[in-house]
């Protein structure tokens, strides 16, 4: 009976363990975007699936993608798309809200890993952007 309990916990840890360390990975990894700002419009739209996000959280990282996307502002572009690299979470919306009815969610921004001016293909086809 002993042995028994003790291989099941065993497991259970082993299971929890994997979790985690899974979780970690894609953290790790962050989420694949494209990030979109300019007069009155910042977005997030994820490469996979192409679901549009409004964007709030760390005022700091949100501030990195704003430098990146100024920085590649031109006239006939005026909301180039950023190709990056974050980390946060999605919150829903409220779609009773005219601004917020939209969009899929509100990303909030952690942290920003990488940016990238040119949006790969892959990213841009698999959003459904052609």
């Amino acid at each position: 009976m002993m042995s028994v309990v003790f291989s099941t916990l065993h497991k259970l840890v082993i299971g929890i363990g994997a979790c985690v360390l899974w979780s970690a990975m894609a953290q790790a990894e962050g989420i694949k975007v494209m990030y979109q700002y300019g007069n009155s419009l910042e977005t997030i739209q994820s490469c996979d699936g192409g679901k549009t996000y409004l964007i709030g959280g760390d005022s700091k990282a949100i501030r990195e993608l704003r430098f990146v996307s100024n920085r590649m502002r031109t006239r006939q572009d005026p909301y180039p798309l950023v190709y990056a690299t974050v980390e946060g979470k999605i919150t829903p919306v409220d779609k009773t809200h005219p601004e917020e009815k939209d969009y899929d969610g509100r990303f909030l921004l952690s942290a920003v890993k990488t940016t990238r001016g040119e949006v790969p293909a892959s990213c841009l086809s698999d959003a459904g952007i052609k």
